[in-house]
């Protein structure tokens, strides 16, 4: 397989497969979604084989990890994963298998939502924003994006301002009524604590935009889940978001890894839905429940799927 430097590469970006079609190729694709389809077939025909090829270098286990990574590099660059992952998984070859389940399950949906991102005009922006942020907080932001692509709306990431009001992460056309979302990723080792709810979504709330009601996504880590969380969540969600009218759904993403024997895991996703007790507007939270509803059914999923 080519490599790039002392990498491997598996598979051209979209950029790189469009800049490699003749100009006729091109005309005859024509838009976007028709080129992407090519690119994805592509993109198939390259990986799928590998997984029974016997005389392929890498055995299956291995591709599980190494495709997602060379999909990052290629993407946030090599100096972006030596920084945010390679030097993580170095350092924490001895922590507990759930530790390490968790951050390859965080790698490979950053690299799925990279990979089914990659053909939207704004991608290239956003690349420049993401490579300056830190690996939690990137995979978390493109996971959301990869979601929001699901409901039947124009979503795009917003140029970052540091501004009061203007520096949400993504903005979302839904219906004809704009739907501001601000993504809040905690990091997998936070204990639980109602206080770092509410410090979360009074920040949130500053970023988003007056006047308008948006959505908060946050990522609840896997140490948080227990008796806690069920008993004191709900009102830490309130406390929240009681004094803004900015926020009115908090859409809350929750990874819970499963050990399936002493050396191999899964990780399994679950969403949760609040809403303020003073409703401001119908809109996100419509948006949010249809959401809810299509995550729900894998064979609702819109558009190509990641084929690693």
């Amino acid at each position: 397989m080519p490599e790039n430097g002392d990498y491997e590469r598996y598979f051209p970006t979209f950029k790189q497969f469009c800049g490699s079609l003749s100009d006729i190729k091109l005309a005859a694709a024509g838009r976007v979604d028709a080129l992407w389809l090519l690119y994805h077939e592509h993109v198939r025909s390259i990986i799928d084989p590998m997984w029974d090829d016997p005389n392929c270098p890498c055995s299956p286990g291995r591709l599980v990890v190494a495709i997602p990574h060379a999909v990052i590099r290629d993407h946030l660059g090599v100096t972006w994963f030596e920084r945010n992952i390679a030097s993580t998984l170095a350092a924490g070859r001895g922590d507990h298998l759930l530790t390490r389940l968790m951050y390859h399950h965080r790698a490979s949906t950053l690299a799925r939502s990279l990979y089914e991102l990659q053909s939207y005009d704004w991608f290239d922006g956003l690349l420049k924003k993401l490579r300056k942020d830190s690996f939690s907080g990137v995979a978390f932001e493109m996971e959301v994006l990869s979601l929001l692509q699901q409901i039947p709306a124009a979503s795009a990431p917003q140029v970052e301002t540091n501004a009061k009001g203007k520096d949400f992460d993504v903005l979302v056309n839904y219906k004809g009524h704009s739907v501001p979302i601000e993504a809040k990723a905690k990091a997998d080792n936070t204990h639980w604590n109602p206080r770092t709810v509410i410090d979360t979504l009074k920040k949130a709330s500053k970023q988003l935009p007056p006047g308008e009601a948006g959505v908060v996504f946050l990522r609840i880590p896997p140490t948080w889940v227990g008796p806690r969380l069920e008993a004191e969540y709900t009102d830490a969600l309130h406390e929240g978001t009681r004094q803004s009218r900015r926020i009115e759904v908090v859409f809350s993403v929750i990874d819970k890894p499963h050990l399936t024997s002493e050396s191999t895991g899964n990780v399994s996703t679950r969403y949760h839905l609040f809403r303020r007790s003073a409703p401001v507007s119908d809109t996100p939270w419509e948006m949010c429940l249809l959401l809810e509803e299509l995550l729900g059914f894998e064979e609702f999923r819109l558009g190509p799927r990641a084929p690693f």
